[in-house]
């Protein structure tokens, strides 16, 4: 009797720590490993750093992977003897399983007269297969949000390999809502809410000069808040915000929100200048304003000179 308690107990015990573990193991983030890209021509290393150091940045940011360091894959292939153009799938593969690698990313980059070129391959080590393997133009963005794009992309496909994917939800999406515009003199920053967060990849951001659009895609973030920056005065933009699913689904647009940086007087009208034997006489007049810009009233002015060897205007 006292030994068939015990086995019961022991029964009980094994179960309680696999399943355990079966909770333990979905919170574990999955091994990445960015193989170094390769540049193609002398003409596309310095392309190639940026585009590796933005694309590994906006990997890691997701928060769903243990990012391997750069150093210790450096190490991997010099202990390995692995050659720079061997990236084959057999070699990937065969090194991520030695080092419990999930997924490895490797890429070229090639850099001719029709622009910037990225060709990445994206592994998933353990299922032995390709998930994403597609060459990109990336020309004048190297660092921006072609690719933002690019490492949503790449986390889709991980999802989808491991089998994450259909987990989710497929329903519709819905759009950010309470968004809030603070405005700056030279920048516009938006804030908004996402009851969904847990099933968000991103976020797209859109903008317009035209209330009625079109609307461009600018931006693409994994918070729920961004700075649109190095503006003028007296400008005003339109915004409307997408959120992407995990599984890459698009919601519908926010509503649209409308920004302004901060107002400037207007330029005076100038009217004369007299000169005298040791002064000189300025005439001018403030630039009428309506009711409607009340707050651009002159209160004062700032009297700038130079003479004809300098160099710049002193107040």
């Amino acid at each position: 009797m006292k030994e068939k308690r015990i086995f019961t107990l022991f029964t009980i015990f094994i179960f309680l720590l696999i399943s355990f573990s079966d909770v333990f193991a979905q919170h574990i983030r999955k091994k990445f490993a960015c193989f170094p890209f390769i540049p193609k021509s002398l003409r596309a290393i310095g392309d190639t750093e940026n585009i590796m150091s933005t694309l590994s940045n906006e990997i890691d940011r997701s928060g769903l992977f243990e990012l391997v360091e750069r150093k210790r894959i450096e190490n991997i292939i010099d202990v390995e003897s692995m050659r720079p153009d061997d990236r084959s799938n057999a070699t990937l593969i065969s090194i991520g399983s030695k080092y419990a690698f999930d997924f490895i990313l490797s890429g070229a980059v090639d850099t001719n007269e029709n622009g910037v070129f990225l060709d990445l391959n994206l592994i998933d080590v353990k299922g032995k297969s390709t998930c994403l393997k597609d060459i990109y133009n990336v020309s004048a963005d190297v660092t921006g949000k072609k690719i933002q794009d690019i490492a949503l992309l790449i986390v889709k496909k991980t999802k989808e390999c491991s089998g994450e994917g259909s987990a989710v939800a497929s329903g519709p999406i819905p759009p950010p809502s309470n968004i809030e515009v603070t405005d700056s003199a030279d920048a516009i920053r938006l804030r908004w809410e996402h009851g969904s967060s847990k099933n968000i990849l991103g976020y797209k951001i859109y903008k317009s000069a035209n209330e009625e659009g079109p609307f461009n895609q600018i931006a693409t973030t994994t918070n729920p808040y961004f700075t649109d920056g190095n503006l003028k005065l007296n400008e005003t933009y339109y915004y409307k915000i997408k959120v992407i699913s995990q599984t890459g689904a698009e919601s519908d647009f926010s509503n649209m929100v409308v920004g302004r940086t901060s107002m400037a007087p207007y330029t005076p009208i100038f009217l004369s200048a007299r000169p005298d034997i040791k002064s000189a006489h300025l005439k001018w007049v403030p630039r009428p304003v309506t009711e409607k810009h009340e707050d651009l009233v002159v209160a004062g002015f700032k009297i700038y000179r130079k003479s004809e060897k300098e160099k710049d205007f002193m107040e």
